[in-house]
């Protein structure tokens, strides 16, 4: 299944409140989801291990190569979407999940 109809999928389910992006690669480029809160200060935005003083959360795809890339953005108090949506990608790929997430289990 392309990231698409997994993405229109999500959108059908639960919504558009939050942003998620296309990622730029082809999803076989990719081979696990993490999970992170994130703040936003000056313009810039980092992972941030306080969790209470997330700006948003943020779903991201680990390149097989090494890095992330960013493909969501929830607000802080929706945390629940960041983690459907990364168990819904989860399903669909048989991606591991890795973060700040609740415990998921694949399948």
């Amino acid at each position: 299944m392309q990231i698409t109809q997994i993405n229109e999928l999500f959108k059908q389910a639960h919504g558009n409140l939050g942003e998620i992006y296309e990622p730029q690669l082809p999803l076989s480029q990719y081979d696990a989801i993490e999970v992170n809160a994130v703040v936003a200060e000056d313009g810039t935005c980092e992972v941030t291990f306080d969790l209470e003083k997330a700006d948003f959360w943020s779903v991201y795809f680990h390149l097989r190569s090494g890095g992330v890339e960013c493909v969501a953005d929830f607000p802080a108090e929706h945390r629940e979407l960041a983690d459907n949506y990364a168990n819904h990608v989860s399903r669909h790929t048989g991606w591991s999940i890795y973060g700040y997430t609740k415990e998921v289990v694949n399948g």
